[in-house]
């Protein structure tokens, strides 16, 4: 082989395993910045969105007790029919829930159980004397504050989370009813359809203890309490206060409900069983790295023409006074010792 082969081998042989292996390191670097940086930004989001849900299931609890504890409700129970009292003890019952009911801005319907579960008093009088003792915001209401999971109402046909709680005879605590709060989960829908920081394909939705998703999706219309998601990949979790070390441990990169890759992280809601998941499409997610991977063929390209250039020039440098040296050596040794064998240069060759 000719040395300006060889040289023009060894030079670029060398400039390619150089910018292969820049250009590896470089992108397997910045996809672990990357990833890093979008997995805390996923678990911070899910975080500050639980703490923003259970601070709201506090305060509805907390506003069911308090009426429970209600005296006019409670004296309400504890009169019959027929006697002279009732109806105005009643009057002041519906005014107090229909008050609640102006002054809450999820609230849209509240009503007293007696301790059959018959409905006896109602912000929405339409509900008055329907039974509801089959119903699990009575059944568990009985035994103390409850909350059912998100339902479509079957009278309003309106998406509902009911938050009951029992009422007892202060003097004798003996069981006289329970009170119901219904609300619309819209606060919920709020909290899943801020995408701040989530980029053009990132989404928060909450999924339910049965695997239904419960809040809208960003990109398929009317899918809350109909799109079953697969949550095989997420690690179930018993607290929402665990370490941040491992919540880093629970981001994955997997397939969504829309058989997209997406990196996805959650956090789990033990109360009522919900896991809230924020995810981002990995193609979004890792688009700096490829752009930051385009940059470098493109300039390893751009380096490769000019070492071929380089490396040409310099080989040529090389052999061109040795190819000299080999011609006059060869007109010589015919008997032409006239020829002048040399050349300037001040090298070796020289």
């Amino acid at each position: 082989m000719k040395i300006q082969k060889k040289i023009l081998i060894i030079i670029l042989s060398l400039i390619i395993l150089v910018s292969i292996s820049s250009t590896l390191i470089s992108r397997h670097i910045a996809t672990n910045i990357i990833k890093q940086q979008i997995t805390n930004n996923l678990i911070n989001t899910t975080q500050s969105r639980a703490e923003h849900i259970k601070t709201f299931l506090d305060l509805e609890k907390e506003a069911v007790e308090q009426l429970s504890n209600s005296v006019v409700i409670e004296e309400l129970l504890l009169l019959e029919k027929e006697e002279e009292s009732y109806f105005q003890k009643y009057d002041n019952v519906l005014t107090r829930l229909k008050h609640t009911t102006k002054t809450g801005e999820y609230i849209y319907d509240i009503f007293v159980l007696d301790v059959t579960g018959i409905i006896i008093a109602s912000s929405d009088e339409k509900n008055i004397g329907k039974d509801k003792s089959n119903d699990p915001y009575f059944l568990e209401g009985k035994e103390g504050v409850f909350i059912k999971d998100v339902y479509i109402s079957s009278y309003k046909q309106r998406k509902t989370l009911a938050f009951s709680a029992p009422i007892f005879n202060e003097k004798d605590i003996t069981f006289l009813g329970v009170v119901v709060i219904r609300v619309s989960p819209e606060v919920l829908y709020d909290v899943a359809t801020d995408y701040t920081g989530l980029g053009q394909t990132g989404e928060i939705y909450l999924v339910n203890k049965y695997g239904y998703m419960i809040s809208p999706s960003r990109f398929i219309d009317d899918v809350s309490l109909k799109q079953k998601i697969d949550l095989k990949h997420i690690k179930e979790c018993k607290d929402t206060e665990i370490p941040f070390v491992l919540l880093r441990k629970m981001v994955n990169i997997t397939t969504d409900y829309r058989d997209i890759k997406v990196l996805t992280a959650h956090t789990h809601i033990p109360e009522m069983g919900w896991s809230l998941v924020a995810e981002m499409d990995v193609q979004e997610a890792f688009t700096p790295v490829t752009q930051l991977t385009d940059i470098l063929i493109l300039a390893f390209i751009i380096i490769l023409i000019i070492s071929i250039l380089i490396s040409g020039f310099t080989s040529r440098t090389i052999t061109r006074p040795i190819k000299k040296l080999y011609i006059g050596t060869n007109e010589i040794t015919k008997g032409n010792l006239d020829y002048k064998v040399g050349t300037p240069s001040l090298d070796e060759v020289g």
